[in-house]
């Protein structure tokens, strides 16, 4: 038997953060102010002798001034909104054939073969303003990467033994994994499966194992 199969995905996500306050802006409101036009309301400067450095927009702000004592203009000076976005694509194929081979005590021996494909590309895309550290919350570069894979793999069932009661089967399975990002790697498990007898079944497995470090663990920014 044969099975053949190609997969794709796509997922896009956008992020709305709300609540974080503008760096420059903050530092702006926290600078010198003074009310120089004698219009009643002290303004931002970036210096409070000279008239000439006056920061357009900007509102003063106390940040001690005890509770409710930022009024709505200061806060609608300091807040921004963030966007940051998420794109994901996932190829992924794969070919296998199964069968039996030959005759043993408790049944045929059947095996698998198959070889397998995957190609996923990530980007995380945060902010400007969280990429140039001009906001309060956390901030940092974007993520942007992909990681391909191509692989071999096999696979036999062995029935041992059976009496109709009793049985007995080994498993034995091997794969190699080559990756675009880092050294390839081969994987193998055996296992055996005893079944004692009608409500009794013993199993017991030893293989080896890895983890695919993930597109942001290869090129996740700072």
């Amino acid at each position: 038997k044969w099975d053949v199969y190609y997969n794709f995905g796509q997922r896009s996500e956008v992020f709305h953060d709300f609540g974080q306050w503008s760096g420059p802006r903050l530092a702006n409101a926290l600078g010198p102010s003074a009310d120089l036009n004698d219009d009643g309301t002290p303004e931002c400067y970036g210096n409070i002798n000279d008239p000439a450095t006056l920061i357009v927009g900007c509102v003063p702000a106390n940040l001690f001034g005890g509770p409710l004592s930022m009024t709505q203009d200061q806060l609608d000076y300091l807040t921004v909104d963030l966007t940051d976005t998420v794109l994901t694509t996932q190829q992924e194929a794969q070919a296998s054939l199964t069968g039996d081979w030959f005759d043993l005590p408790g049944g045929k021996l059947g095996w698998a073969v198959g070889v397998g494909y995957g190609n996923t590309d990530f980007e995380y895309q945060p902010d400007s303003a969280k990429q140039q550290d001009a906001v309060t919350g956390n901030t940092g570069a974007g993520t942007k990467g992909s990681l391909v894979s191509n692989s071999v793999f096999g696979e036999i069932l062995a029935p041992l033994y059976d009496n109709g009661t009793q049985s007995l089967d080994m498993r034995a399975s091997v794969r190699w994994d080559d990756y675009d990002a880092f050294d390839a790697e081969t994987t193998y498990a055996f296992g055996v499966e005893f079944s004692v007898m009608k409500d009794l079944k013993l199993r017991a497995t030893y293989g080896t194992v890895f983890r695919v470090p993930t597109i942001s663990n290869l090129f996740g920014g700072i």
